[in-house]
């Protein structure tokens, strides 16, 4: 939960500690501007 809520403070996300939809499409967003990245190397 404390990993969670420091990942939702750095991404100005509402510090509830709870993986939400929010969250979860943020965490979601990540992974897939990495995997993009990682394609093109």
């Amino acid at each position: 939960a404390e990993a969670v809520k420091t990942f939702q403070q750095i991404f100005n996300l509402p510090a509830t500690g709870v993986t939400d939809y929010p969250t979860w499409y943020k965490v979601s967003e990540i992974y897939v501007g990495v995997s993009r990245i990682a394609e093109l190397m």
